[in-house]
């Protein structure tokens, strides 16, 4: 008599969430940039632009500041 044979199907090795973490994306004010254009610019809607930079004031936005980038 034989052995039975079996079949074994290969197993995904998951990822890492650590090794897919994609890099943060953000904004650098320049001189007439407001919330609106910046969200324009770069496809987010403005209220998630505005949700990812809780402290952004929009009067008080300076040349040179950093401004965090949702995901689009």
């Amino acid at each position: 008599a034989t052995p039975p044979v079996t079949f074994t199907a290969p197993v995904a090795t998951p990822k890492s969430a650590k090794a897919a973490a994609p890099a943060p994306r953000t904004h650098t004010v320049k001189q007439g940039d407001i919330p609106a254009t910046i969200a324009r610019q770069h496809g987010v809607k403005l209220e998630a632009l505005l949700a990812a930079n809780p402290h952004l004031d929009p009067k008080r936005m300076k040349i040179g500041q950093t401004v965090n980038l949702p995901a689009p």
